[in-house]
């Protein structure tokens, strides 16, 4: 993939262009995330921002995905990992709510024209947002900014958009749910169902297939992790 269309995309540089490698330092990134995020206006919680990011830097390493690509630049952006917006490269710090809804007009704009379509949102060209001044896109590959535009549409909630991924089920301290606790959790939200015994394999059935699903994702996860940690991370190139 050619890195002018997502530049820099170093989830351990706080700022464009100082890398930072290693698990000690991959550390020192995560921990800076209390101090250079302000997350309460995103709809989905942080583990589950994570997650979808670590899994867009898996397909990253196998394919150079373009559409991977957004995603992971818009999450790293969204997480106060990457300075520049993912299309807009507009610099303010932290992400607000105002900046990501520019950034989503930016995304809808640049969508539409690097596709061939109408300008259907031509109509918010110099549209102030929340106090924010509106700035174009200047990423112009269709498939990379569409990925950016429903990314940040999942991260606000615009639309109902769901997860650009299948995420990992998850419990309140994080770790993945095994099938006991998916089943646990089935239960305990379809109380009714306990008592029929059809319906009680039919729920043991999914919170199986669930939890190897989850175990799957989770090991995607625990190496894109893995690969960050030995080595500098870097957008892929042709």
């Amino acid at each position: 993939m050619n890195c002018h269309l997502c530049g820099p995309a170093d989830p351990g540089a706080l700022d464009e262009g100082v890398p930072i490698t290693g698990t000690t330092a991959y550390r020192q990134a995560m921990g800076a995330l209390s101090l250079t995020l302000v997350t309460e206006w995103a709809v989905p919680p942080v583990v589950a921002l994570d997650d979808a990011r670590w899994l867009a830097l898996a397909e990253l390493q196998r394919t150079s995905s373009r559409p991977a690509a957004g995603i992971y630049v818009a999450l790293c952006w969204v997480r106060g990992l990457r300075q520049a917006a993912p299309v807009s490269e507009r610099t303010e710090a932290p992400v607000t709510a105002g900046l990501v809804e520019s950034e989503l007009i930016a995304a809808m704009i640049a969508s539409d024209t690097a596709s061939g379509h109408l300008l259907n949102g031509a109509h918010l060209l110099g549209r102030t947002v929340r106090d924010v001044e509106y700035r174009p896109s200047t990423a112009t590959d269709a498939t990379y900014v569409l990925a950016v535009w429903n990314t940040l549409r999942w991260v606000t909630g615009e639309g109902g958009k769901r997860s650009p991924y299948r995420l990992p089920s998850r419990n309140g301290d994080g770790s993945a749910m095994t099938a006991d606790e998916q089943y646990a959790a089935s239960l305990v939200a379809h109380p009714g169902y306990a008592t029929v015994p059809e319906s009680r394999n039919r729920m043991r059935d999914e919170a199986e297939t669930e939890a190897r699903v989850t175990r799957q994702l989770a090991e995607a996860i625990a190496g894109a992790q893995a690969w960050f940690g030995e080595r500098p991370l870097r957008a892929p190139s042709d």
